[in-house]
């Protein structure tokens, strides 16, 4: 293992209470802990569990209950399986509150638990053995066998035949080869000889369990191969053909040679008797009959013939023998189910084109209306993304530019020489045209400048009155905010002609108060002044072209007397008077004062003026970006790649700024023509919201012809503008592969498709739609961008994108930026008791960054303080800033010694120069990082001192309040809630707000937010009843409400406009003037108080929110949210209803909302950004990954030129492990699928093989590597292709063409369940729903519904139940008093059978695959290597050494690895479960892509959770909470998923009927319950929700064609599904070539009952909605 694998370590404990662990656990620093409750697999209704389980279970549950009492998160790996490349876990995470003793025996119980022979250590030692004979033993497991011989010898147990036949055995597995063991017909051990091998066993593991056992290994140096020390069945063998000794002289020299030395090192003679006469003379025995038929069965398999253009291109290479006779195997009951759907598919006559079914008044205008909210809301959103004010957007015009416009055609040259002389007139001509053309240009430039001055003119008018304002404010430092903030609203030409007089102005401002400071002498705790000054220099001076010569010397003067560096910019704008005295202008007034900056320059800056350095990297100016920013050499290299029409993999950090990137893409695209298509791909619906509202807010386009817009949306929930007709298409990763891979599309709109941007490109390593991420790369039909910020092996995923964009002919430029535009400091919050909570502070922060000030409150973590585990060396991404970068530097310089010291060239008064960019500094951290790195791997160097210098700020008392959330005598989640209130007090006062909590809890979050509420509206109360101030004012409003009740009111109403007919102007204006005036006229004595609220009411009008809220409340949102809405906090995450999500997200932006509670799903790209990030509370799920998503939320580009990130009652330990923590590594899936191969012959065929077509499919199929991570094993995929193709060909869903047969569209549009899709076909086909509803009726409809759901609850939304809750005492417990079994009952009789069938039938297929592939490509190829270690196994003796008559070797197996058949199997197997683990090394077989479910009990010891059966009988959510175990935040998703599997059944089975006239690219419309219910929320109540007849399909026993009844429209209601027309897929499916079967089975037998089955799936699709629908409700 070290040496295979060096970074995984073993670690071996006594106890959990001794000091090595105890040190190991401080050290380490674990994230959480995995661990097995000891929970093992047994029946709830008997209790057989036994004394040594209980024990072992009691052991574990004690460390569990340890690891709580510590106060880590425990999660439950009792479900881990593997799927893909991921381990996969249904898990119960146990989440610790508090830190406690845990007043349990965990030792003494674990050491119970132990078997006997493990518990003493101290019983054995290492018997006395011959040092050099010892050497020259090969293997530790020779080694082992002796000594263990020895020490029996030495304790008078003797057994001279079976040690000689152990050491024969012993000899025979270090020269034979693993396939000469494999043995056949063993006659098992003696009871003797068990008893012999249980005391040597018993010896060896006290042996290894020995220190002195290490060591000699290490001296003798022996092969390391332990695991092998007894092969049972090759001892067995050995010893049952032997008498009184082996037969020597039948053994190779090899194997003689061993078993002699053998025998020398335990002081055994080898002599030479005779072998056992009976034995030997039994001649060949016989082949296991389970053998041969295991390989009759493999010989048995024969493909079915196939042959298609596209995919045999592809085949060729693979060598199958094929059975041209052939044809597909078809039962009597699925050729009857066959026929009818040829029935369904061929008889409904042609039409040449269908007039539109009649669309329901009502639900066309409801229709019209949800539109109209949405593109409302949309609006609303895109105005608070664009800053755009009072709603207004002002989308740029695109134009299309024409080919070559602008581009001087090279061919145009000057004209020859010798031209006609009567031609030179002409050019006289032309250069007396050219003198009055120059004329007309200077009169042109004369006119402009003329103007630029007029216009400067009257900006320097404008700023003069707002000068005269601002003079009137008499606080410094309001007046320099109020000059912020005209600056800032300032256009680009008002910037040009007085932006660096206003820039002057403030530093005026600065100085004044910097003076100020200097005579109260307090300048080092007001250094941060002092940087802002600096900062304002260095604004003043940054465009040089707009500075006069008056305002540069004045800029010098101030730096000479400040001590800072001159400025070496040259002036070259004209003077003009200033509008005021700049403070230094005159003789100096401060001769009496030190207001020079105390430090040196270069310090100063590193320590103070980190946030405002220059941070341009090599920018310049690129008429790309539209003159609104200067971009880096890495972005101007991004818009080079997409000029040139390349694909692009770009890395850069959360603010670095990427979201140009799209944009530019999006505006090529529109510029190029009106039928190019640019889509972008969003990982969550929330960011397709943000994305598209974006895009309406930046472009605008004018077509020449209808039915075009320049964007779309499209997720499950919603469809914005036409998909098909726009040029920037927004959506998900599994509606753009549903739209790639239709038919209907690909010879239209795919090929249209010009670049496809994959946003948040790292969801590719998810474990459940990272596939999907991974096909759509592979079949991109066009250039790819794909962007991230946190992806831990970026060179591995680009080397691995680089191959796939090349296989189809694409350029892959890979572009990473390490830096953020602005900084994160972290900090650790150290909640206190004293804090009062009466009211908001006042905000004293002027000029300040961070939170530094407030050391009672928040903890500096520098994070070099945060490497706590040396052995995991500094993140890649680990990032300083300039002052930590100091701080580094001071500290490893104090720490340095003559062995370990500092680069002097690393001082920063010989690195810098005297003005410090940002540039600068990056690069010397890396220097600075890379002298650490060396000093934290080397454990003599001085990097503990550093260490420790660093981790001064955060004193150990104040870790515990920090970790428990409180002091630390309390613990708990009430500690989060108590002390959320005064950590956003302490923000508020710091000005650090807004600010974004992240709770990874849903529940929690709720409670946060509330319990905030609770005590502001307390505080409220408090304040009222108390204040005599307020009571002073309620008595003047109740007096001034008398009086205006009071007044007589006129005799005769007029009108308004009579009234101000009958007034001048001025008396109109006197009484507006008045009724202004009067502040009670404004005063809500009920409204919201600014001292208990956080909200800033200046950003939004009174009737904006109030309108706000009433929508929300009419959208069944309660009380308590909207009420916290009005006070500035909102809750975000993915359970709360999504008007509500969006309302949080745009009063948030508007900066409304200052506090928001959230989960992660504002942590992936959503543009929220804010001051300051908190992680308030542990999780599980707060890992490296989502801490770098979350707090790259803090710092807003443009907004905060710092952002700060808190640690909320977080560990400490878990703080340090976050911030030092790598990124995880991407890993891919095995992206072919069965489904997907289905979906790529439906594409082929019902496209009658387009170009686009054939692309996708030899792009998918010409890769060299498919997966990420995966080596380059591409025929082992075109293998598994075949064999899939052969699976579809069995399974009656293609021809021997190629073409789609019978339920092939159902199976592909159920694609998202995928394995699953194939257990219903197997049903369908099999007949099974056909009889189960035959005879429905009202009497047993509900019988056959709930039989139905039992099925389905098999096959879709599979949870097995954890092992501990199958429990008898747990599993009473649960259903007690519940109205849940828990435990899914078995499949019906029959729905087991068939299923079985199909299990078996696949398992022969992928068997022949195996075989096929093994016997071609790895035949000759030893079996003998351990996957993980990389161990190898047996010896190299030639088949001449095989001593074949002292035992018969079995056949050596080709599908099954050597070392499973060891044990004595062969190359049959029961489960293809047994057969993806048991294969072969070099063939790789992944269960969750074979097509198959395994089934209960028969090939799965865990039942299912019958959680959807539960709540299709009872709908009690709280039930399935509790009994059923299922998390509540994760419900609505699990049953909404079941929804949208029957709407895809009921829609599949309805084309396939041809009721359905749409298209099938309308499956994509098809919604889960949930969602279809959310999006009625969309419109007003009056629109009441129509319920829907069910379609009728008559039945008949004749073939007729389908009923041609025309429908209703489609009703956007709960059931929306049920409608007819809207929701079809019209999937065209063309007429099957396929042949006949063999049966010929009575077609009036059972009829056609397709209409009636679907009728069934309808019932239950309405009977599980309507129980959704309440529980959503």
């Amino acid at each position: 293992m070290p040496t295979a694998h060096p970074d995984v370590k073993i670690m071996t404990f006594q106890s959990l209470q001794s000091e090595e662990f105890t040190r190991y656990f401080s050290e380490s620093g674990a994230y959480f802990v995995m661990c097995h409750d000891g929970a093992a697999v047994s029946s709830p209704i008997v209790d057989t569990e036994l004394e040594e389980q209980k024990s072992i279970k009691h052991s574990m549950r004690s460390t569990i209950a340890f690891f709580l009492g510590e106060g880590f998160n425990v999660a439950l790996i009792n479900g881990l399986r593997f799927q893909d490349t991921k381990a996969c876990v249904w898990t119960l995470v146990l989440e610790s509150s508090k830190r406690a003793p845990v007043p349990l025996a965990i030792d003494h119980a674990i050491q119970n638990s132990q078997p006997e022979v493990l518990q003493d250590h101290s019983s054995i030692g290492l018997p006395e053995y011959d040092a050099q004979k010892a050497k020259m033993i090969a293997s530790e497991s020779d080694l082992l066998t002796t000594l263990s011989l020895r020490n029996l010898h030495s304790s008078g147990k003797t057994n001279p035949n079976c040690e000689r036949a152990l050491l024969l055995h012993a000899a025979l597995k270090s020269t034979y080869p693993l396939d000469a063991r494999l043995t056949r017909d063993v006659k098992p051990f003696s009871s003797e000889q068990h008893e012999w091998l249980d005391v040597l066993c018993g010896i060896a593991a006290r042996i290894v369990s020995c220190p002195e056992w290490e060591t000699l290994v290490q001296e003798t140096g022996c092969d390391c191969d332990v695991a092998d020390f007894i092969d049972g069945l090759l001892l067995a063998t050995v010893s049952d053909r032997m008498h009184e000794g082996p037969p020597t002289t039948t053994l190779g020299a090899a194997q003689r040679s061993a078993y002699v030395s053998l025998c020398s090192m335990v002081d055994l003679s080898p002599h030479k008797p005779q072998p056992n006469g009976d034995i030997m003379r039994r001649g060949k025995a016989e082949t296991p009959a389970s053998q041969a038929r295991g390989k009759d069965m493999i010989s048995e398999v024969k493909l079915l013939p196939f042959s298609n253009l596209v995919f045999d291109h592809h085949l060729t290479s693979i060598r199958i023998k094929v059975d041209e006779k052939a044809k597909e195997r078809a039962d009597r009951t699925s050729d009857q189910i066959f026929r009818e759907l040829s029935h369904w598919h061929n008889t409904k006559p042609v039409q040449a084109k269908k007039s539109a079914a009649p669309v329901d008044p009502k639900a066309r205008e409801r229709a019209l209306r949800r539109e109209q909210f949405f593109m409302k809301d949309l609006t609303t959103y895109a105005a608070s993304l664009t800053n755009a004010t009072g709603k207004m957007l002002e989308p740029e015009i695109m134009i299309v530019k024409k080919r070559g416009a602008g581009v001087k055609d090279p061919k145009e040259k000057a004209k020859p020489e010798n031209v006609k002389p009567g031609k030179a007139s002409q050019a006289q001509k032309s250069n007396a045209k050219g003198a009055g053309k120059q004329k007309i240009m200077q009169e042109i430039e004369a006119s402009r400048v003329q103007k630029e001055k007029q216009t400067g003119e009257k900006y320097v008018n404008a700023w003069r009155t707002q000068h005269r304002a601002l003079q009137s404010e008499k606080d410094a430092s309001l007046r320099y905010e109020k000059t912020q903030k005209f600056l800032n609203s300032l256009s680009t030409d008002s910037r040009k002609a007085v932006g660096t007089e206003i820039q002057l102005y403030m530093l005026d401002i600065l100085l004044r108060i910097w003076l100020e400071i200097c005579k109260r002498k307090s300048q080092n705790s007001s250094m941060h002044v002092a940087a802002l000054v600096w900062h304002r220099i260095q604004s003043v001076i940054s465009r040089p072209e707009y500075v006069s010569p008056h305002i540069m010397s004045l800029v010098s003067r101030t730096c000479q007397i400040l001590g800072f560096p001159p400025p070496a910019a040259d002036p070259c704008a004209e003077d003009r008077e200033l509008l005021f005295d700049f403070v230094f202008s005159g003789p100096r007034l401060t001769q009496e004062l030190d207001v020079v900056v105390t430090q040196d320059a270069r310090e100063f800056q590193l320590e103070h003026c980190g946030p405002y350095m220059e941070r341009s990297i090599d920018s310049a100016a690129d008429k790309r970006t539209g003159g609104r920013f200067d971009p880096d050499r890495w972005q101007r290299d991004v818009l080079d790649a997409i000029d040139d029409e390349k694909s692009l993999f770009v890395v850069a950090p959360t603010s670095a700024g990427k979201t140009f990137i799209s944009f530019y893409a999006m505006r090529k695209i529109l510029e190029q023509d009106d039928d190019g298509v640019i889509i972008y791909v969003a990982p969550t619906k929330a960011l397709v919201n943000q994305i598209a509202a974006e895009v309406q807010a930046n472009f605008a386009k004018s077509y020449s012809y209808g039915a075009k817009s320049v964007w779309a949306m499209h997720t499950r929930d919603y469809r914005i503008n036409s998909p098909m007709g726009c040029q920037v298409l927004v959506t998900v990763p599994h509606i753009l592969q549903i739209m790639l891979l239709s038919p209907a599309n690909a010879a239209s709109w795919s090929p249209k498709v010009k670049r496809i941007i994959f946003d948040e490109i790292h969801s590719i390593g998810q474990a459940e739609d990272g596939i999907v991420w991974e096909q759509l790369l592979l079949i991109a039909p066009c250039p790819i961008i794909a962007l991230s910020a946190t992806v831990g092996n970026p060179d591995e995923f680009s080397d691995w994108l680089q191959s796939t964009q090349k296989s189809v002919g694409n350029e892959l430029v890979v572009i990473q930026h390490p830096h953020r535009y602005s900084d994160l400091r972290k900090y650790t919050y150290l909640p206190r008791k004293d804090t009062p909570l009466e009211q908001l502070p006042d905000i004293d922060a002027f000029g300040e960054l961070g939170l530094d000030k407030d050391e009672k409150a928040f903890a500096v973590m520098h994070p070099v303080s945060t490497l706590v585990n040396k052995s995991r060396g500094v993140p890649a991404d680990f990032s300083l800033e300039p002052r930590e970068c100091l701080a580094l530097w001071k500290a490893m310089k104090k720490a340095e010694t003559p062995e370990y010291q500092v680069d002097e060239n690393l001082s920063p008064l010989t690195f810098f120069g005297d003005i410090i960019r940002k540039k600068d500094v990056h690069l010397w951290e890396a220097k600075l990082k890379d002298l650490l790195k060396r000093w934290m791997s080397d454990s003599s160097s001085p990097f503990d001192n550093v260490f420790e210098q660093l981790t001064h700020s955060v004193h150990p008392d104040t870790l515990s309040k920090a970790g428990n959330g409180q002091e630390s005598d309390e613990a708990g989640w009430s500690g989060i809630t108590d002390s959320a209130l005064p950590l956003l007090f302490a923000l508020h006062a710091r000005d650090a707000l807004p600010a974004i909590l992240f709770n990874y809890d849903r529940g929690f979050c709720e409670k946060i937010g509330f319990h905030v509420l609770e005590q502001l509206q307390q505080a409220e109360r408090s304040y009222k009843d108390n204040n005599p101030s307020w009571k002073r004012k309620m008595e003047r409003w109740n007096e001034w409400q008398k009086l205006k009740a009071s007044k007589v009111k006129p005799a005769k109403a007029t009108s308004k406009s009579d009234r101000n007919d009958k007034m001048s102007k001025d008396e109109q204006a006197r009484e507006t003037a008045q009724n202004d005036a009067d502040p009670m006229e404004s005063f809500n004595p009920d409204g919201v108080l600014d001292p208990f609220n956080f909200a800033n009411s200046k950003v939004l009008l009174p009737s904006e929110f109030q309108d706000m809220e009433w929508r929300l409340r009419r959208r069944g949102i309660t009380q308590w949210l909207c009420d916290a809405l009005q006070r500035g906090i909102g809750i975000h995450h993915a359970g709360m209803n999504r008007a509500y999500r969006q309302a949080v997200e745009i009063l948030f932006r508007k900066g409304f909302l200052r506090v928001v509670i959230a989960t992660g799903t504002l942590a992936l790209g959503i543009n929220m950004p804010c001051k300051t990030v908190v992680f308030s509370g542990d999780s599980v799920y707060l890992t490296a990954l989502n801490f770098r998503q979350a707090a790259g939320r803090a710092g807003r580009r443009g907004f905060d030129l710092l952002g700060n990130v808190v640690f909320h009652a977080v560990p400490p330990e878990k703080a340090c492990r976050l911030v030092s923590s790598r990124l995880p590594s991407l890993n891919g899936h095995f992206p072919v699928t069965t489904s997907l191969v289905l979906r790529l012959f439906i594409l082929l065929h019902e496209s009658n093989n387009t170009a686009y077509a054939k692309r996708v499919v030899n792009a998918l199929l010409s890769q060299p590597r498919l997966y990420l991570g995966a080596q380059s094993f591409k025929e082992q995929v075109l293998h598994h292709v075949r064999f899939s193709i052969e699976y579809l060909r069995r399974s009656g869903l293609l021809d021997n063409k190629g073409a789609p047969l019978n339920f092939a569209g159902c199976v592909s549009h159920l694609y998202f369940t995928e394995n699953s899709s194939f257990a219903l076909h197997a049903l369908l086909k099999g007949g099974y729903f056909h009889r189960l509803t035959a005879n429905m009726n009202k009497n047993n409809e509900e019988d056959i519904m709930r039989t139905m759901m039992l099925v389905l609850a098999h096959l879709f939304g599979r949870r097995p139940c954890r092992e501990a809750d199958l429990e008898p005492d747990n599993y009473a417990k649960r259903i007690k008093a519940s109205p849940s079994v828990v435990l899914l009952p078995e499949l019906p009789k029959e729905a087991h059978q068939i299923l079985r069938q199909h299990n078996t039938d696949t398992l022969d297929v992928f068997r022949a695959y195996v075989k096929t592939f093994a016997e071609q490509h790895l035949a000759g190829k030893q079996d003998d290597t351990l996957p993980f270690t990389g161990l190898k196994f047996g010896g190299t003796a030639p088949p001449t050494d095989i001593a074949h008559d002292l035992f018969e070797t079995a056949p050596t197996p080709v599908v099954r690895s050597q070392f499973v058949a060891l044990s004595g199997h062969g190359d049959e197997f029961d489960t293809i479960q047994s057969l993806c683990r048991t294969s072969r090394s070099g063939v790789f077989l992944e269960e969750s892509v074979i097509p198959h479910i395994p089934l209960y009990p028969d090939e799965s010891s865990i039942p299912l959770n019958a959680y959807l059966l539960d709540f299709y009988k009872h709908g009690d959510t709280t039930a399935l909470e509790k009994a059923n175990g299922i998390r509540k935040g994760d419900m609505w998703f699990l049953l909404n998923d079941f929804s949208l599997v029957l709407a895809t059944i009921v829609t599949a089975l309805k084309n396939i009927m041809k009721i359905a006239e749409e298209a099938d690219v309308d499956m994509i419309d098809l919604q889960g319950g949930g969602d279809a219910s959310e999006e009625a929320e969309m419109v007003d109540q009056e629109f009441k929700t129509t319920q829907v007849t069910l379609p009728v399909v008559k039945e008949t026993a004749e073939a007729k064609p389908a009923p041609q009844k025309k429908k209703k429209a489609v009703v956007e209601s709960w059931d929306d599904d049920e409608s007819d027309d809207a929701d079809a897929d019209g999937s065209g499916e063309e007429k099957s070539d396929r042949e006949d079967g063999d049966g010929d089975g009575d077609e009036g037998e059972q009829g056609l009952d397709l209409p009636r089955v679907l009728r069934a799936f309808e019932r239950l699709k309405v009977t599980f909605d309507e129980k959704f629908r309440a529980m959503w409700a």
